[in-house]
């Protein structure tokens, strides 16, 4: 038997599996299509290691065994960092530990040491215990999937894909300000703040949104940024909103029923995409074949490594060609079955 189908049966057979991921908020949900589909696996076994709110807020429905929260803070090349103590303080918690991380890193390699004799898979490292993504164009949901493909390769990700559900609290604020907006007018949800290196000018975004709904006047927009960007002034009553303070769980169900989505590789790209809205992001820095959209119709527009490069002319055409399709079915797809992309 191969090191590789020794781990799988080793780690199938334990009684306390455990997940690890520490990432970024937007790749705890590329990665619940996965924990979705492991805690199906070990049926009632499965336990979650990770910063304290991502068990409740992105997998509630997962019914994990325990939840052992660990702080994390950013390291070099994508990696995380993490204290090894806070760690195995869990160590009766868990008889295996199953790592989703898309990245490696020496500290993360040193788990498995630390951990021994108890099994340690990743999605890849140095020491070959589970292979890498053999498809580098692959998106990165279907990357951390090939997870539950190791352990049951009939797995599809498919099966799996949804939006973690709004709590009672964040469906009843949604609900509250969507009745607030223009009735019978379709929703175009905006999300413009992240990080400096992925930020779209924000006067861009205001030319673009000024001639949206100027030529398609039966559309409202509604601005998810987590502060003002001030993207309301200046246009008509009753065009566009802002909801700059509300909470990220009620912004999420805001975004998950939109018509159309516009917005940078974000958090909130990745809701429209899990929710079967059409899209258009803005990329840069980050590589759309890896972090776009990939199971909703949508048009990924890069054009260079600066974000700046993307013209708003781009942008307008890309948004109008979108808001002008009537054959969208509304629900996720295959992934890249009907995606668009477009690097200018």
């Amino acid at each position: 038997m191969s090191s590789r189908n020794a781990a799988q049966q080793e780690v199938i057979t334990c009684e306390k599996p455990i997940l690890f991921f520490a990432n970024a908020l937007g790749d705890h949900l590329l990665t619940r299509p996965t924990v979705l589909a492991l805690a199906k696996l070990f049926e009632g076994r499965l336990g979650y290691m990770g910063v304290s709110f991502a068990a409740e807020r992105f997998y509630p429905d997962a019914n994990f065994r325990c939840v052992c929260p660990i702080a994390f803070s950013y390291g070099e090349n994508g990696a995380h960092d993490f204290e090894m103590s806070s760690l195995l303080s869990y160590g009766d918690s868990f008889d295996a530990i199953i790592s989703l991380n898309p990245w490696h890193s020496p500290l993360l390699e040193s788990v498995r040491h630390a951990v021994a004799p108890k099994p340690f898979v990743t999605l890849g490292s140095e020491s070959g215990v589970l292979a890498r993504n053999p498809s580098p164009k692959r998106d990165m949901a279907a990357k951390i999937f090939s997870m539950a493909k190791f352990f049951r390769a009939e797995s599809e990700l498919a099966s799996f894909l949804s939006l973690h559900p709004a709590s009672p609290g964040a469906r009843a604020c949604a609900d509250y300000i969507l009745g607030k907006l223009p009735a019978g007018k379709k929703l175009l949800s905006v999300h413009t703040w992240t990080h400096d290196s992925k930020r779209w000018p924000i006067e861009r975004f205001r030319e673009v949104i000024a001639a949206f709904v100027s030529r398609l006047p039966g559309y409202v927009v509604i601005v998810v940024d987590p502060v003002d960007t001030n993207l309301d002034a200046g246009f008509p009553d009753g065009a566009v909103f802002t909801c700059d303070g509300v909470d990220l769980d009620t912004a999420t169900d805001i975004v998950a029923r939109s018509d159309l989505f516009l917005g940078i590789d974000s958090y909130f790209l990745h809701v429209a995409d899990f929710s079967g809205i059409p899209s258009v992001g803005i990329f840069g820095p980050t590589n759309p074949e890896t972090w776009g959209a990939s199971y909703s119709p949508a048009v990924s527009l890069r054009s260079g490594t600066f974000t700046a490069e993307v013209s708003s002319e781009s942008v307008m055409n890309a948004l109008f060609n979108m808001a002008g399709r009537s054959d969208w079915e509304r629900r996720p797809r295959q992934t890249h079955e009907l995606s668009l992309w477009n690097f200018p």
